[in-house]
């Protein structure tokens, strides 16, 4: 150690490895650096210990292992449900990385595809579709703070070439380790035949997800990814498990257009019409030239589902501008009614008759030219939703090699995703008035909100920076052109022309105009990188919000259509004739548009003086109509009641298991993985009664389905 001035200066210095050995505590108001296991903590004078370094909401369960930097070590064996072996106590509990078939599973590998110089390369001999081939990293205990809760799981990965092929879960075991629950990661579940969880994604690129934790502290975790198919290897770098960071923001949306339906005005010829979300509010801009006008209230309906919340008239913000007698006429402005939700109602100034509708007549003429906006608080929003803890950013490079000046690369597939970036090329560093582009595609659609910008790495993807003048940014002398420009692709919503100037990526010629510093000075050194960063700033995201921290709707008022948490029911409330005596029958039905739902049913049956030679009701979900049994199965969707009712009942209530549907507007799955095929999303409840005569059975019946995705 060596000093400057007052101030010590460490050259180098070490702390001995306690593992789970007991540390005494530091004096008052100081702290004792201690290593467990190969992370730093700091121990404070109360005995506390907490990790050094931040990740994913200040914690990092998997800092020994984040960066590839510690050694594997053996890798041990343990089968899907099995028991591993744990060592030590909270919160320094540890064990080996466990795989299916162990020893060389998982091995550090030198290479920079990810971050830094080296990352986990997985070496599986062969796969499982019920997610029986696997690796996972050692064993981990956390905080009681995040006992009950989400926590976050990211990692970089690369090689995964089909979707699907890989999945990710989190792996549950007691504090002896003995083996508790596959735990689901959220994200596009896989369709393994055992426990689903999200998919690994294809190409280079981050993995961010979460699962929920138990709400016992002494559980320990693992993460598991699990090959299902194919016989790649994937690459694993920068793994992070922790706390979400969970906040909340206002939700400002871009403009959307729609065709609102119009009343008052006759036939209208619609020239725009548009709306956004502000916080709690819609706003709405809308054009169009009337028809024949007439006495019926001017409307201009909402968007589907919302609904103006108001207790009151009321009225709103905005106005209408239109021609009247031959002159523009204004003092228009939005009427918000107690008693019709779905539309906005208007108003003038010269209405003497206060809050009061007024007809399209009478405030606009044949043929007139309507400008209109307004704003109005909607029933189903809130001020404040729940944010990404950062913003949503996306990478785009090229992998198209010509160097040539004046080159253009066109759409041809040369171009790839994800946070590793490339190499740059040595392109021409003599030729004036020229450049040589790439071209490269995002895989989400840029909005006009986006930020997209160059980056490059000088330290092989450690730390990056924005392109800045005097370096790589574009400039200019004369017909010369420097560093490089970033140009919209014309007609697409998701591509980018990356331009490199053809005399150099720096200006440094004394000479003005002269040749710069040439790309071959940087071209092919693996420590030089370059990118296309697309960052989407306060996205309101599904990701990090956990089942257990969303806010339920506390307004009571009904869920709009689409929504989660939507009700479509139909009921018969009086009684009924059954059908034909011995075939099935249609009791009533609904219509669903796609999404995924929980269906419950029950319907009640009356004798009515029928005479029974053997009794056998039933109830069942069905996408068929008439008498037909197709997709019926007895336990799913069907269920029968046949000994238990004597002959001369009189009434007999029967309900059907719960239907879990997953309707893709063409096919719906049942949870057995049976299938209905519906025509125009239709549904029937379907009965059946027998064996009956003499007189006619009735029925009262009720089907309800609930969104709940």
């Amino acid at each position: 150690m060596s000093y400057v001035s007052k101030n010590p200066r460490f050259t180098t210095t070490s702390v001995t490895d306690s593992t789970t050995g007991t540390i005494s505590s530091p004096p008052s108001g100081v702290d004792k650096i201690i290593n467990r296991n190969g992370v730093l903590y700091l121990k404070n004078s109360a005995g506390g210990e907490t990790p050094i370094g931040s990740s994913s909401g200040g914690k990092n369960y998997l800092a020994k292992q984040s960066d590839a930097s510690a050694a594997v070590g053996t890798v041990s064996v343990v089968a899907a449900g099995g028991n591993i072996t744990v060592s030590g106590t909270f919160p320094n509990v540890s064990s080996a990385w466990y795989a299916d078939a162990g020893a060389a599973a998982i091995a550090i590998s030198s290479d920079n595809t990810l971050r830094g110089t080296s990352n986990y390369l997985t070496a599986l001999t062969s796969f499982s579709a019920a997610g029986a081939v696997y690796v996972q990293t050692p064993a981990f205990n956390i905080d009681g703070e995040d006992l009950g809760k989400a926590l976050a799981v990211q990692f970089d990965v690369a090689g995964n070439t089909t979707a699907d092929d890989w999945d990710v879960v989190a792996v549950r075991y007691t504090s002896a380790g003995v083996f508790g629950e596959l735990i689901p990661v959220a994200g596009i579940a896989s369709t393994t035949t055992g426990t689903a969880s999200a998919q690994v994604p294809t190409g280079t690129t981050t993995f961010r997800g979460f699962f929920i934790t138990s709400s016992t502290a002494s559980d320990v975790y693992s993460i598991r990814w699990r090959r299902r198919a194919g016989a790649v290897a994937i690459r694993l770098d920068n793994l992070i498990v922790g706390p979400n960071s969970v906040m909340t923001g206002t939700a400002i949306t871009d403009w959307i257009s729609y065709t609102p339906t119009v009343t008052g005005q006759g036939t209208i010829t619609l020239t725009y019409a548009q709306y956004r979300r502000v916080g709690s509010n819609l706003e709405v801009r809308a054009k169009w030239t009337a028809g024949t006008v007439d006495a019926t209230s001017l409307t201009v309906s909402l968007p589907t589902g919302l609904n103006v919340s108001t207790s009151a008239d009321a009225l709103g913000t905005g106005g209408m501008v239109t021609s009247y007698a031959g002159a523009v006429q204004g003092g228009i402005f939005p009427l918000l009614s107690s008693s019709s939700t779905a539309a906005v109602y208007w108003t003038h100034n010269n209405s003497r008759s206060g809050l009061t509708a007024l007809a399209g007549n009478g405030i606009t003429q044949n043929s007139s030219v309507v400008t209109c906006t307004f704003e109005a608080p909607i029933s189903t929003y809130s001020s404040n939703v729940t944010m990404a803890d950062r913003a949503v950013e996306e990478y785009a490079w090229s992998t198209n090699p010509t160097t040539t000046a004046g080159n253009t690369q066109t759409a041809d597939g040369l171009y790839s995703n994800g946070p590793s970036g490339t190499r740059f090329y040595s392109f021409a560093s003599t030729t004036a008035n020229s450049r040589t582009t790439k071209y490269v595609r995002f895989q989400t659609a840029i909005q006009a909100t986006d930020l997209v910008t160059f980056e490059f790495s000088e330290d092989a993807g450690k730390s990056w920076y924005s392109a800045s003048n005097g370096f790589i940014s574009v400039s200019f002398a004369g017909t010369s052109i420097y560093g490089v420009n970033l140009v919209p692709v014309s007609g697409t919503t998701t591509d980018y022309y990356v331009q490199f100037g053809n005399k150099g990526y720096l200006q440094s010629n004394a000479t003005y105009a002269g040749d710069g510093s040439a790309w071959s000075v940087i071209a092919g050194n693996a420590n030089y990188l370059w990118r296309v960063r697309k960052v989407s700033g306060g996205a309101a995201v599904g990701f990090p919000v956990g089942a257990r921290n969303v806010i339920g709707d506390t307004t009571g008022t009904a869920v709009p259509a689409g929504y989660i948490g939507e009700v479509i029911t139909s009921s018969v409330t009086t009684a009924t004739s059954v059908g034909t005596t011995g075939q099935f029958f249609n009791l009533t039905s609904i219509t669903l548009t796609p999404g995924t739902y929980l269906i419950n049913a029950s319907a009640k049956y009356n004798r009515n003086s029928a005479t029974f030679s053997s009794v056998d009701l039933e109830i069942g979900f069905s996408a068929t109509t008439g008498n037909s049994s197709t997709g019926l199965v007895t336990g799913v969707n069907l269920i029968e009641k046949v000994q238990d009712v004597g002959l001369t009942f009189t009434q007999t209530p029967i309900s059907m298991p719960t239907v879990y549907l997953r309707y893709d507007g063409t096919t719906a799955t049942m949870q057995n993985g049976g299938t209905l095929t519906p025509t125009s999303g239709v549904f029937y409840l379907k009965g059946y009664c027998g064996v009956y005569s003499a007189a006619t059975p009735q029925y009262y019946c009720t089907v309800t389905a609930v969104r709940i995705a």
